[in-house]
């Protein structure tokens, strides 16, 4: 009983971990506006940008700033463009602040390599008044694998 107990605990941690998908992983270029998430996004010390769906449940985390989660309410939509290019909008449950991270795909010769570079490049915008729908500001900018 205590085998069959063990392994199913380890089961399930393992369907658990195999099942998060990795949507966008980035890491950040520039930071352009530091006000909004101060010292938890930054080029050196907290880099890291990335969007995950765990079943039907997305995250985001934004450097070491809490992360967004659908499961607690928070709201997270995805766009998928022909081109490739994604759109993701999200906000927490209780706050009027949005987010909205696009991504694209660049292609450019370089001079030195004689050849050409791909990259998929991101930015990160903040709407803080939600009276004002129109106004987004650039918080950072990230390069994407």
């Amino acid at each position: 009983m205590k085998n069959m107990l063990a392994l199913l605990i380890i089961f399930t941690c393992v369907s658990g971990f195999a099942a998060q998908n990795k949507i966008e992983r980035c890491q950040v270029e520039r930071v352009f506006y530091s006000n909004y998430f101060e010292e938890s996004l930054s080029v050196s010390e907290y880099p890291n940008f990335s969007i995950s769906k765990i079943g039907n449940n997305y995250i985001v985390s934004v450097g070491s700033y809490a992360d967004f989660e659908t499961k607690n309410g928070d709201s997270i939509t995805a766009t998928a463009y022909v081109n490739g290019e994604m759109l993701y909008l999200f906000n927490y449950k209780d706050q009027t602040d949005k987010f909205q991270f696009t991504t694209h795909k660049v292609q450019y010769y370089n001079e030195e390599s004689s050849d050409y570079v791909k990259e998929k490049l991101g930015v990160l915008l903040v709407q803080e008044d939600s009276d004002n729908q129109n106004f987004w500001l650039p918080v950072a900018s990230f390069k994407c694998k």
